[in-house]
């Protein structure tokens, strides 16, 4: 396992790609493909290193969708 800065920063990285992979429509129709699970731990990274537009972007879309996904279900609309 690599040290604890070089994970940091491999962490911030990652975020930083996806944020630009998530821009614009990308963002809502990733959300609408998450599990719950997914869609709640990407809204988490993106919060985690201040894109919080995108992680509320995710959830919103996601929010949208039927999902009897465990321990996080939900009904549309309902997160």
């Amino acid at each position: 396992m690599l040290p604890e800065n070089d994970r940091l920063e491999a962490a911030t990285n990652f975020t930083k790609v996806m944020y630009d992979l998530f821009g614009g429509d990308l963002r809502d129709e990733y959300g609408r493909i998450f599990t719950c699970t997914e869609a709640e731990a990407a809204a988490k990274l993106f919060r985690a290193f201040g894109y919080e537009g995108t992680a509320e972007s995710i959830l919103a879309s996601h929010k949208k969708m039927d999902c009897n996904e465990h321990p996080l279900p939900h009904e549309p609309g309902n997160y």
